[in-house]
């Protein structure tokens, strides 16, 4: 989780996007890969450290973002990612003292270094006083009223994309190294075995099985 990979929807809500290095099959609550992937600033000290992982990581990327958002700066930032490391690894959290009590509390519990510490159980989560004014069940069906609601004539309106990225030439998604990717969902081999078994299935060729489906890299 990144501020690159959060979108604002027309109707004011949050989207999260890009998914490329996302792991599946991890359904068990203790379920844990070791996969060394991510954004330097937002990578958990386990990451880190080449251990094995739960989904713990993503609340302590979410606590990065947080102090980011409030700070204006990651918690451990550096422009040498090897001191960036060190720093993820060992430094001790720096918290300005203009964040409120709830605020520095639900930081200070993502980011704790040790995973079995870290406050990673969304029902504790949304508990926290932090939200202790955040109707939930109102946000899921989206009843709230947005701080900010983006003002689009239609899907294609790119007033509120950033120039730099409509400049970006368009990724083809070839010449990658499907290597990089084996322990990941989606592999060129492996999205073609997909398809191969949901022929055999249904006994009746797909509409698009003369085209290949192939992600380009994940840029860190």
């Amino acid at each position: 989780m990144k501020p690159e990979n959060i979108l604002l929807s027309s109707h004011g809500y949050l989207v999260l996007t890009d998914f490329g290095l996302s792991k599946t099959g991890l359904y068990a609550e203790n379920a844990r890969t070791n996969t060394f992937c991510g954004t330097p600033e937002y990578m958990a000290p386990e990451v880190l450290r080449g251990e094995y992982y739960t989904k713990s990581i993503d609340w302590w990327s979410l606590g990065t973002l947080m102090y980011e958002l409030l700070c204006g700066t990651t918690p451990f930032y550096s422009t040498d990612v090897r001191e960036m490391y060190s720093r993820i690894l060992s430094q001790q959290l720096f918290l300005p003292p203009q964040l409120s009590p709830a605020c520095r509390s639900i930081i200070q519990l993502f980011l704790q270094r040790d995973p079995w510490y870290r406050l990673a159980d969304p029902i504790i989560i949304k508990k926290h006083p932090f939200f202790k004014a955040l109707d939930w069940n109102k946000l899921r069906r989206m009843d709230l009223t947005p701080p900010f609601l983006p003002k689009v004539s239609g899907p294609a309106d790119l007033r509120f994309i950033d120039m730099a990225f409509l400049r970006l030439p368009l990724d083809d998604g070839e010449g990658g190294e499907e290597s990089s990717f084996e322990e990941f969902a989606y592999t060129e081999e492996k999205e073609r075995e997909h398809k191969e078994k949901e022929v055999q299935k249904e006994k009746v060729p797909p509409p698009f099985d003369k085209f290949t489906y192939l992600p380009g890299e994940e840029q860190l």
